[in-house]
């Protein structure tokens, strides 16, 4: 399934919109590559948790998964992202995703330096978010 079939079995099956599911992901990602070592063990936890959340089959997940691996995020980039995703998916997303990424940073066994600072970054937009809504 390409990208172009990716956002009509999204539509097809009243999923969140494109926007969405892309921001989401993206802070996925970052978190797998925050050690710069992606391990493919991150990558499935990431798929998973795509489809769990936003129920859709685990051959888009990988995709949208694959496609955010591609993309360099910056920290600005995910601020946005989480603001995006505040403004659709309110609170309960938000907070869905700290937890999210936090089995994402330990999929692979080891929390790394990096991982850390990200995850306390990511948590701290997040809480932040959450009280200026």
């Amino acid at each position: 399934m390409n990208h172009s079939s990716t956002q009509a079995h999204i539509a097809a099956n009243a999923l969140p919109d494109r926007a969405t599911l892309e921001a989401f992901t993206k802070i996925l990602v970052s978190i797998a590559r925050a050690d710069a070592l992606v391990r493919p063990v991150e990558l499935a936890f990431a798929a998973r948790i795509l489809t769990e959340r936003f129920h859709i089959d685990s051959e888009p997940a990988c995709e949208e998964v694959l496609a955010a691996l591609g993309r360099l995020e910056s920290e600005h980039t995910l601020g946005a992202c989480l603001s995006q995703l505040r403004d659709r998916g309110g609170s309960e997303l938000l907070a869905g995703l700290v937890e999210d990424i936090r089995e994402i940073a330990i999929a692979d066994a080891e929390l790394h330096e990096n991982e850390v600072i990200l995850l306390d970054g990511l948590a701290g937009m997040v809480r932040h978010l959450q009280t200026a809504a």
